[in-house]
């Protein structure tokens, strides 16, 4: 009998502190977030971050658009997308910069179709160019801002803008036809690197509607 408490006891210590360990943290997992060099002996809990356990088992899509949001704010649009977890060769890593150490991209590219006007059957286009960080909460990517009172204030023709200030982006027009849309609907998303835009993510409208729940893309209207 005796023999037999043994084992049942280290099982019952291993479930137990599984437990604890769970309940203590949140449930949340830990992504190392040093040097990808480092040796492991000098890593410290300030190299790692904690994210929801949920990323780990969700694709980069859903990642990214679960819980995203478009607003209007003092003369802009304000886009907060998700900030996904992605898979590299050797571990999880983050698709864009966190706390200051770099992510496997540093640019963010969004492009809009313009609705209910088009030009010689090409739907009015806008890009939306900003660099790549995350935000205050690690699971979402810093808000880009799309300053719409100053692009419909400009005359209504391909262009390209550079906007600077609190929140730069690069914005940039094609098949404008005149008259400004008054709405836009977010219809791809591409990740880069600015030294290298061969290595890249692209999400594009067929993958971003799999991934709404609701099968819809986002959209605003300024009028």
């Amino acid at each position: 009998m005796r023999k037999a408490l043994g084992p049942i006891g280290f099982c019952l210590c291993l479930l137990l502190g599984s437990t604890v360990m769970v309940d203590s943290w949140n449930g949340a997992v830990f992504v190392y977030l040093g040097e990808r060099r480092s040796p492991a002996a000098v890593r410290s809990m300030r190299d790692y971050s904690a994210i929801d356990r949920k990323a780990l088992f969700s694709s980069v899509h859903r990642q990214m658009l679960e819980g995203a949001k478009i607003i209007k704010q003092q003369g802009q649009m304000a886009l907060t997308l998700g900030h996904p977890l992605m898979k590299s060769s050797e571990r999880n890593e983050f698709a864009c910069s966190v706390e200051g150490r770099p992510g496997l991209f540093d640019r963010v590219e969004l492009s809009f179709t313009g609705t209910g006007i088009s030009e010689s059957g090409h739907q009015p286009m806008m890009t939306v160019e900003s660099k790549c960080g995350s935000g205050g909460n690690l699971s979402e990517l810093e808000t880009i801002y799309i300053p719409m009172q100053d692009i419909v204030a400009a005359e209504a023709k391909d262009q390209e803008m550079q906007i600077f200030g609190d929140h730069p982006v690069m914005v940039r027009f094609n098949h404008i036809p005149g008259e400004w849309p008054t709405g836009w609907v977010l219809s791809k998303v591409r990740f880069f690197r600015e030294d290298d835009g061969e290595e890249s993510l692209t999400i594009d409208a067929d993958k971003m509607r799999e991934n709404t729940g609701t099968g819809k893309l986002l959209s605003f209207d300024w009028k």
